[in-house]
């Protein structure tokens, strides 16, 4: 199953997705606990899903946001993740891929 979700327009990082469309790995919301925020429902990014010019896109709107270096971003992007909080999103749309078999 491929899910998406439907970004508000005023996250930061909505213009990297087409009509702020970001893949994400589940339909379902998880609990993490962010630093700043506590325990926090959030959709994970999947990066597998995403060009990487748009991973450069992300890494350069959170290193400003963060006020972090572009590589210590990369770094926890590709280590931990890239969590999208619930309360940034509009909607979720999730699909499930048929498999084929050619004969």
């Amino acid at each position: 199953m491929r899910a998406h979700v439907k970004l508000k327009t005023e996250v930061p990082f909505y213009k990297v997705f087409p009509e702020g469309k970001a893949p994400v790995k589940s339909a379902e919301p998880i609990t993490v606990n962010l630093h700043e925020l506590g325990p926090t429902k959030v959709f994970m990014l999947d990066v597998n899903e995403i060009t990487t010019s748009q991973l450069g896109e992300i890494v350069d709107v959170c290193s400003r946001l963060f006020h972090a270096s572009a590589s210590d971003i990369m770094g926890q992007i590709m280590e931990a993740g890239m969590p999208i909080r619930e309360s940034q999103i509009d909607s979720v749309e999730a699909y499930a891929i048929e498999l084929r078999q050619v004969v």
